[in-house]
């Protein structure tokens, strides 16, 4: 069917949405999605297409429900320039799905807790209603960004949704240090909604041309949301959840709290590279500081400076150990190759001064180590 056609009987598919078969509404819901550019350009076709969806998004089905969560989020990003004016709307009618509520599943005998996937998300305890439910944190952050929306809004938005994340993070850390399961997964879903928030307002990053630097009142509210996550962080770190998600936030944090990030760096530093920490996880955090000394090379050196020392140590402090087995030999080649790739970022930064400041080591000695870490 070609899009002229599609265009025609727009009126007629968004009244297949009333039609009670799930299977049906499944498919309407996919088609908003795959030819939004139709509302794009029937603006008028929005706002019952966005009730649809709120609609369906507490639809009794619970297959509906959560693909509505999903296929929500991407038809607000192709949309949000066309919304502001009904965003608030739209997330109240959808803050009663916005409740965290972790649920633990069953054991599974073929992982354990250390278990990493490759973006360095936690394998355990999936909660498949929380994953879905994170699409919606994204479209809140998409509406809030959106130009049409007035800064005082956006602040609103962003407010109405990470304050009571704080209140539940204040109320579950407590039976969290008491290493309650439950507690912990919850922090855990609490710490991945504010970062998924942030990366639905912005995909900029310093330095880089993609997206838009969010407004300096709009970084103070992701900088207490970062404020909330070392907090957790702090209390919590003996956890490999809620590390995964404290390094989750952390990646998307950067980009909305700009320069803030860098005031902060040593409390990411101490909590993500605790004494529990695997090799794995200390790979994956190397990686994302290459990127942050990437995007603040101009104004990252004093803290660069300030933090390489403890860093180091703990780097060296896996690097010294010896495997058992080959999952250990696989990490530990991992860590050697990434912490080459640290330096030489460092390096092709003019940033290498930082090795040669007062109290430091001569780069020399750095180098050597990982050659000796290598043979």
């Amino acid at each position: 069917m070609t899009l002229r056609a599609v265009n025609a009987s727009s009126k007629l598919y968004l009244g297949v949405g009333d039609f009670p078969h799930p299977a049906t509404q499944l498919q309407y819901l996919e088609l908003c999605v795959r030819y939004v550019q139709i509302f794009e350009e029937n603006t008028t076709f929005i706002p019952r297409a966005l009730e649809d969806f709120v609609r369906l998004a507490h639809s009794d089905y619970t297959k509906v429900r959560y693909r509505c969560w999903y296929l929500f989020s991407r038809f607000v990003r192709g949309v949000k320039g066309r919304i502001g004016e009904i965003s608030q709307t739209l997330i109240q009618a959808i803050g009663d799905l916005l409740v965290i509520k972790a649920e633990l599943q069953p054991d599974n005998d073929e992982g354990d807790e250390d278990e990493l996937d490759s973006n360095g998300g936690s394998e355990i305890q999936r909660d498949t209603v929380f994953n879905s439910q994170l699409h919606l944190f994204d479209a809140i952050g998409c509406m809030a960004s959106a130009h049409s929306v007035p800064l005082q809004s956006k602040l609103l938005y962003i407010q109405s949704v990470i304050n009571p994340l704080f209140t539940d993070l204040e109320q579950t850390i407590p039976a969290a240090k008491e290493k309650d399961e439950r507690s912990l997964l919850q922090v855990h879903h609490d710490i991945m909604a504010l970062g998924t928030i942030v990366r639905g307002f912005t995909d900029w990053m310093p330095g880089s041309k993609q997206g838009e630097r969010p407004a300096n009142e709009v970084q103070a509210e992701f900088a207490r949301a970062a404020e909330a996550v070392l907090v957790s962080l702090e209390a919590l770190s003996f956890s490999v959840v809620v590390r995964t998600a404290a390094r989750f936030s952390f990646s998307r944090l950067v980009g909305g709290m700009g320069a803030a990030t860098l005031q902060q760096l040593p409390r990411w530093i101490e909590g993500l590279l605790s004494q529990n920490s695997s090799k794995e996880e200390m790979s994956f955090f190397l990686r994302l500081l290459e990127q942050v000394i990437f995007a603040f090379r101009g104004e990252i050196l004093a803290i660069l400076d300030a933090v390489l020392t403890p860093l180091l140590q703990r780097v060296f402090e896996r690097l010294a150990g010896t495997p058992d087995g080959t999952d250990e030999e696989l990490q530990l080649e991992d860590l050697q190759k990434e912490f080459l790739d640290f330096v030489l970022v460092i390096m092709n930064n003019d940033l290498a001064g930082v090795f040669v400041s007062s109290g430091k080591f001569p780069l020399p000695f750095h180098i050597q180590v990982i050659i000796n870490s290598l043979n």
